[in-house]
């Protein structure tokens, strides 16, 4: 029988926006999951899937995978609670700090579950994958949209207890754990699978792309 899957969000999420400014990274983002999800809800079994809300969390306890003075400055650029670009991408907010907070109340939902055998799925904002330790990452242009690093922080909290796999849809995930090796992972294993598009990859299907690839992630 199929595990019930627990949804994590909250309307904060939705505190992260541009306003006026023209942006992708939006909260009409969630609308559209969120319609996603009433209408799977409707055809799948009762309780199979259930939304629970996201608890606030610490700022602080991104520290555990990113410099402490970068984490410090996101933390002062967030009080201000005013709109501001942080790159040509990524902004903040008055209400970023308000999802943020949700976001890491979130991931420690999501670790305490996944430690329980307990399926979930975090519908948060604002994304997360793209930055690095200190901000951009890999000499990247900018920090695609995202300020804290919650797919590292879940990843890293989870490998104390075994191998962890995480799956992106993009190659960005595999640039930042391979950033992540040797200055945020310690002795720590993961499998990490990407979809793209690339001619050193193996072809499965005229458009896709999958590179699989395992490493054994130390601290040097």
């Amino acid at each position: 029988m199929a595990k019930r899957l627990i949804v994590i969000y909250h309307d904060d999420f939705k505190e992260h926006s541009p306003g006026l400014v023209s942006h992708p990274e939006r909260p009409e983002r969630l609308d559209i999951a969120l319609r996603s999800l009433t209408d799977i809800m409707s055809y799948v079994p009762s309780r199979r899937i259930v939304v629970k809300k996201a608890p606030r969390g610490g700022i602080d306890v991104f520290k555990r995978v990113h410099a402490n003075a970068y984490v410090e400055q996101v933390k002062a650029i967030l009080k201000s609670h005013r709109f501001d670009w942080l790159d040509k991408d990524t902004y903040v907010s008055k209400g970023t700090i308000k999802a943020i907070s949700r976001l890491s109340g979130a991931s420690r939902k999501a670790v305490m579950l996944a430690l329980r055998g307990v399926n979930s799925f975090i519908l948060g904002r604002p994304p997360s994958h793209h930055v690095g330790r200190s901000g951009r990452a890999m000499k990247a242009p900018s920090m695609g949209f995202c300020l804290l690093n919650t797919t590292a922080l879940i990843a890293s909290i989870l490998a104390v207890h075994g191998r962890v796999t995480v799956v992106d849809s993009t190659h960005t995930m595999v640039m930042e754990l391979k950033r992540y090796s040797t200055q945020i992972l310690t002795s720590y294993t993961l499998i990490y699978t990407s979809t793209l598009q690339s001619p050193i990859l193996v072809r499965v299907t005229p458009k896709m792309w999958v590179k699989v690839r395992e490493l054994e992630l130390r601290l040097t």
